[in-house]
């Protein structure tokens, strides 16, 4: 990750992650624990058909970057950027103030990776399930409920 980065710099970051990109918490497929926890990671990530804002995070942040062609004839090209766990930490600190649409994933991402810091092993079971009720929190700010007509429900 860049050091000091511009304010201006860091808002147009947290617009456009707002707008075009993705918080969340998953399980990966990677091996359980020895007591059949999934892992779970932070992933930020971002898709694209400009690759200038792409290249734009990567020279900011880091992370990974990618092309994905199209899915189907008349799509276009995908850029894609993201980050995982401590990087994805790190991006949400620095734009966290400047998120409007993403704030409240920003801030339950913040919350999972809090529970990291005591490298705790094996996982108690209370801590398991804390970090599973995240990652479903998360999944309904990512997924609201809406009816029939699309309508969000309250």
């Amino acid at each position: 990750m860049q050091k000091n980065l511009s304010k201006t710099d860091l808002a147009w970051a947290a617009g456009f992650i707002d707008g075009e990109g993705y918080i969340g918490i998953r399980p990966v497929k990677s091996s359980p624990d020895t007591k059949g926890n999934p892992h779970l990671q932070l992933r930020i990530i971002v898709s694209n058909t400009r690759p200038l804002a792409i290249l734009k995070l990567v020279s900011m942040f880091g992370g990974d970057s990618w092309i994905r062609p199209p899915a189907k004839a008349g799509h276009r090209t995908q850029y894609v950027w993201q980050v995982f766990s401590r990087a994805a930490e790190d991006v949400l600190k620095e734009i966290q103030p400047y998120l409007v649409i993403k704030s409240e994933q920003a801030d339950t991402a913040l919350s999972y990776r809090a529970t990291y810091p005591s490298g705790e092993y094996p996982l108690t079971d209370d801590l398991v399930a804390h970090r599973g009720r995240l990652m479903t929190h998360m999944n309904v700010l990512n997924n609201p409920p809406m009816d029939s007509s699309g309508n969000l429900l309250d």
